[in-house]
């Protein structure tokens, strides 16, 4: 049967493949055991801080980062602890971020180092967590001995998976929504064009 959530498909492939390659990045590189358990450590932490889970479900998480393993952990984090992941751009300015931040009225801020101060700034008072390549959400209690937040939310393949932001090259970014179901599908769609299969890392 096929997934219906990113986080679906990759529980599907960590079982399949758990010592094999998933991400490469730099110096850091994950089987999908290893990139699993950062993504269930950081799902706990989210859920421990009540975002996302079943009284949070469509929570609105912000990521904005640069790209790095654990930007990956994060965003699939976000969705298994049962919220809507926002990305933005980490090249926004203050004052572009601080507008999308009022536009989707987030829960919660996940910044990467190189853009925390920026963040922090535009956040208002959405609290800014951190993601600092240390594996976890640096503010946040970590939740030891815990794989999956608890209960683990069901999650509707039709409900909004994904909030990103258009480049803002004629005007000032819009917000763009894609649910579970169409990530998915768009997903499937690219791995044909570029015939890429399972051994793909």
């Amino acid at each position: 049967m096929t997934a219906t959530t990113f986080d679906d498909a990759f529980v599907a492939q960590v079982r399949r493949r758990p010592d094999a390659t998933a991400v490469v990045f730099g110096a850091d590189a994950c089987t999908y055991a290893g990139l699993d358990r950062r993504v269930a450590g950081m799902a706990a932490q989210l859920a421990g801080a009540g975002v996302g889970a079943v009284a949070g479900a469509g929570d609105r998480v912000v990521l904005v980062a640069d790209n790095s393993a654990d930007h990956l952990a994060a965003a699939f984090a976000v969705w298994r602890a049962g919220a809507v992941l926002v990305t933005i751009y980490p090249s926004s300015t203050e004052a572009e971020l601080a507008s999308a931040i009022v536009s989707v009225a987030p829960a919660l801020i996940v910044a990467g180092a190189r853009v925390a101060d920026t963040a922090q700034a535009a956040a208002g008072t959405v609290p800014v967590v951190g993601l600092d390549g240390s594996g976890a959400l640096v503010g946040l209690p970590v939740r030891s001995g815990e794989a999956t937040p608890t209960p683990a939310p069901v999650v509707d393949p039709d409900e909004v998976a994904l909030i990103c932001f258009t480049s803002g090259s004629t005007a000032r970014p819009k917000a763009v929504t894609q649910s579970h179901r169409g990530l998915v599908g768009a997903a499937i769609a690219y791995a044909r064009v570029w015939h890429l299969g399972d051994d793909d890392a």
